[in-house]
């Protein structure tokens, strides 16, 4: 999706979406960027990086209840 920012007040930033309405979101989320008016930004979802990140948890999950497990016995 693609958002210009329309203006920034004190720690937020107010983006203007494809449909002209505004909406307002934590400075923080560009702590790392440089962020001024009239920037373009684009927000994708990386699909193959999230279901790494399930895999991951997972992993974790099944790990941590199995060494439970073996602790119990």
């Amino acid at each position: 999706m693609k958002y210009i920012v329309d203006r920034i007040e004190e720690q937020f930033v107010v983006l203007q979406l494809q449909n002209k309405k505004t909406v307002t979101v934590p400075l923080v989320l560009f702590e790392n960027l440089v962020v001024k008016e009239g920037d373009i930004i684009y927000i994708t979802i990386d699909h193959q990086q999230t279901e790494s990140e399930k895999n991951k948890s997972c992993l974790k999950l099944h790990s941590l209840f199995s060494s439970q497990k073996q602790k119990k016995r």
